[in-house]
């Protein structure tokens, strides 16, 4: 169901015409900034196959124990409002303390909400809000204006585009070898709830590939929302690091520390010296935060891949914390022998003789231990992808194969200018726009609400100046 819309452009003037794609929460906080600074007619377009606007897959959830993992005073989607969410929370949730982690599917109605406002306050001049409820398949570049062709057959002309990808979904892992494991046996897509739900997992053993927060997702929907409960659950990656526990109390104002800008180790060493000054490692963590994106433009290409290669899986899962009752849960599992985790690779998968079981070997870190499971069911928990050659993206290859977007010089995710969509001869592509995970190999860190907040704010600011330029 599309938010109620804004009165359309009345002015002999045509719309300066912006078409999002993908309507989670970047999409969404664009749109939102955009209506809201807007001092030109604007015409504002979010093309998202899904129903609803500002969930993505973090947000759609169902499940009330899928929690943030940022207290809710750290999430407010305005930049400019820094308690906005924790206010609005608290007028609708009782007795909500600012070191909370609520549920994630509340974050969600949030984001709608805020939209919802945008809209039915309107702005003067007006702009026009329209939800497509489609895929795009291919776009082309027409002189000054963009072609989108829609899976359903539509085209939508443009004057500015905006990447609003997020986390985009990886293809069929080599880890599977040849095997073409039958859909009762293996889950490639661990948000299908069309799939989800099919599973029946009563006395089952469940393998899990994948250690990090959407692993944890769905070891916390196998053991407490489903009625068959699984026997037990093998959660295996090549470090075998599960995500970290926040404070039970966080600090939420923690000092800022400046990171050294020569290399990848420098800073790790620089980090630890810090840690080591702190009541608790966490704060150290937290406090680089906010310069990290500086420090990561200024580390050096070779030093960023090594980073990406060797210390990339450490950092995340130092960065990107479980909230404290989630932590304790997962801990509680794995003392009572129903969750094991294992630090290891694939080295073979095929089904039981009788085609009924999956049997898998995993070779330990370092090969010489060897671990033989049977186990009923394989999901795919690998999390989100970013380089070309394995994301699930047909719309995103296209444009790759086209050149009207480059990897990016550590090849995971796109080049940008800025928050401008670099093409394949490094020009800047007019009115191309990115933001989001897409930018992760730009800025490291770009995948959650803080960093996009202030993504989507600028942004606008952009585009507005840009639809300004057009009309005068």
């Amino acid at each position: 169901m599309n938010p109620p819309g804004a009165e359309p452009c009345r002015q002999s003037l045509s719309p300066f015409r912006v078409v999002i794609i993908g309507g989670g929460v970047s999409g969404a906080l664009t749109a939102v900034h955009l209506l809201r600074q807007t001092q030109h007619c604007l015409s504002v377009v979010i093309i998202e196959p899904r129903e609803d606007i500002g969930l993505g897959l973090a947000y759609s959830t169902a499940c009330d124990d899928h929690l943030l993992n940022v207290p809710a005073a750290g999430m407010s989607a305005l930049a400019d409002e820094p308690e906005h969410f924790l206010d609005f929370a608290r007028r609708h949730l009782k007795q909500v303390q600012a070191v909370d982690f609520l549920p994630r599917k509340f974050f969600g109605f949030y984001i709608r909400s805020l939209l919802a406002e945008v809209l039915e306050n309107g702005s003067e001049p007006p702009g026009s809000f329209t939800h497509v409820q489609d895929l795009v398949k291919d776009m082309e570049r027409c002189g000054d204006v963009y072609k989108l062709s829609l899976a359903g057959g539509e085209v939508i002309v443009a004057d500015a585009v905006v990447l609003a990808l997020g986390n985009l979904p990886g293809r069929r892992p080599n880890w599977l070898h040849k095997l073409a494991l039958e859909d009762r046996h293996y889950i490639h897509d661990p948000w299908s709830r069309e799939r989800w739900s099919q599973v029946q997992t009563a006395g089952a053993d469940i393998l899990i590939v994948g250690t990090g927060l959407t692993a944890v997702d769905k070891v916390i929907e196998l053991t407490k929302e489903t009625l068959s409960v699984p026997r037990r659950i093998f959660a295996v990656s090549r470090h075998g690091l599960l995500p970290r526990a926040h404070l039970a109390l966080p600090e939420l104002d923690v000092p800022p520390l400046t990171l050294p800008e020569n290399t990848a180790l420098a800073a790790l060493h620089y980090l630890k010296f810090q840690a080591g000054q702190k009541a608790d490692w966490r704060l150290a963590v937290d406090g680089v935060r906010g310069c990290t994106q500086e420090f990561w433009k200024h580390l050096p290409v070779l030093q960023k891949r090594s980073f990406l290669r060797h210390l990339q899986t450490y950092w995340d899962v130092h960065r990107h914390r479980m909230a404290p009752r989630i932590a304790d849960y997962i801990k509680g599992l794995e003392g009572s022998g129903r969750l094991q985790v294992v630090a290891g690779r694939l080295e073979k998968m095929d089904l039981s003789a009788d085609g009924r079981r999956v049997e898998v070997v995993i070779a330990h870190r370092g090969g010489a231990k060897f671990e033989n499971l049977s186990v009923d069911l394989v999901v795919n928990c690998c999390g989100p992808q970013s380089t070309p050659r394995s994301i699930d993206c047909p719309f995103l290859t296209r444009l790759y194969e086209r050149g009207m977007v480059v990897a990016n010089d550590t090849n995971s995710g796109i080049k940008v200018d800025g928050l401008e969509v670099l093409d394949g001869a490094g020009l800047s592509s007019r009115n191309l726009y990115a933001l989001g995970p897409l930018l992760k190999g730009e800025l490291l860190e770009s995948v959650a609400v803080p960093e996009i907040k202030v993504q989507a704010q600028e942004l606008a600011r952009l585009i507005c100046a840009r639809a300004g330029e057009t009309r005068l």
